[in-house]
C-alpha cells in the first residue's frame, strides 16, 4: 500500500511537471535511487536487466527478463518479459511509443552526478527510439531529499544538541587555557566524541578539529 501510494504520487508530479513518464532502469544495483524509490530490499541484487515505466496517466509498465519475471512483483503494473536482446528493445519500443519524453536518472553534461545513475549506452537507446531523455533531477530531490515531519523534527533536536557541544568544547578549551594548560586538536575531539556517545549521535567519520596551519 505504501509503494502504491508512492507511485500515485509520481504520477502526480510527473502531472504537475508536464513529463509523460519517469523511466527507471537498473541493472545489479546500479542505480541506488531508483532501488530505494521503489522499495526493493536491500539484499536484492538483480542480475538482469529491468525497466519501470511510471506514466503521468494510465497504468505503470514493467520489463524484466524471463528469468527474473518476479523482480518488479512488488511493484504495480502490467509486467512484460523479455528472453533474448531482440525482445527486450522491442518490448522497450512497445513501453514507449506513447511516450515521446521520459526523466531518467540522467544529466546533461554530468551536471548532477549524484543523479547521474544510467550509463550512456541505455541513454542512447532509449533516445534511439525517439523518446527524447530529461533529467530526472527534480524528481529524485522530491521523492529522496524532503524530510517527513518525524525527519524534520529530529534533524531539530540533533542541530540544537551539536550546537551545545561545539558551545561547551569552546567553554572547555577556553578554561584551560585559562589555567594555564596546553590542549591539543586530538584532545577536543575525543572530547567531542564523547559528547556524541553520551547523546547517541552516530557519525560517519571523527568532527575534524584543527587550528592554526593545520585547519589548512
Amino acid at each position: 500500500m505504501v509503494l502504491n501510494a508512492r507511485i500515485k504520487a509520481v504520477e502526480g508530479v510527473l502531472q504537475k511537471l508536464s513529463i509523460p513518464g519517469w523511466l527507471f532502469y537498473g541493472f545489479q544495483r546500479i542505480d541506488p535511487l531508483a532501488l530505494r524509490i521503489l522499495g526493493f530490499p536491500e539484499s536484492v541484487n538483480p542480475s538482469r536487466r529491468w525497466f519501470y515505466l511510471v506514466t503521468a496517466k494510465g497504468e505503470p509498465q514493467k520489463l524484466v527478463h524471463h528469468i527474473e519475471s518476479s523482480q518488479l512483483d512488488h511493484l504495480p503494473g502490467t509486467k512484460h518479459t523479455y528472453l533474448r536482446w531482440e525482445e527486450l528493445r522491442s518490448e522497450l519500443v512497445r513501453m514507449l511509443k506513447r511516450v515521446g519524453k521520459v526523466a531518467m536518472q540522467y544529466s546533461e553534461n554530468c551536471r548532477t552526478p549524484y543523479v547521474s545513475k544510467v550509463d550512456a549506452g541505455t541513454i542512447e537507446l532509449v533516445r534511439d527510439m525517439g523518446v527524447e531523455v530529461v533529467s530526472s533531477a527534480d524528481l529524485v530531490q522530491l521523492f529522496e531529499a524532503v524530510l517527513s515531519p518525524n525527519q524534520a523534527e529530529e534533524q531539530a533536536v540533533t542541530a540544537r544538541t551539536l550546537t551545545e557541544i561545539v558551545n561547551q568544547s569552546y567553554r572547555e578549551i577556553s578554561e584551560t587555557i585559562r589555567k594555564g594548560f596546553s590542549i591539543y586538536e586530538y584532545d577536543v575531539q575525543q572530547s567531542i566524541l564523547r559528547s556524541f556517545e553520551r547523546h547517541d549521535l552516530v557519525s560517519d567519520h571523527p568532527p575534524m578539529v584543527a587550528v592554526n596551519n593545520h585547519s589548512g
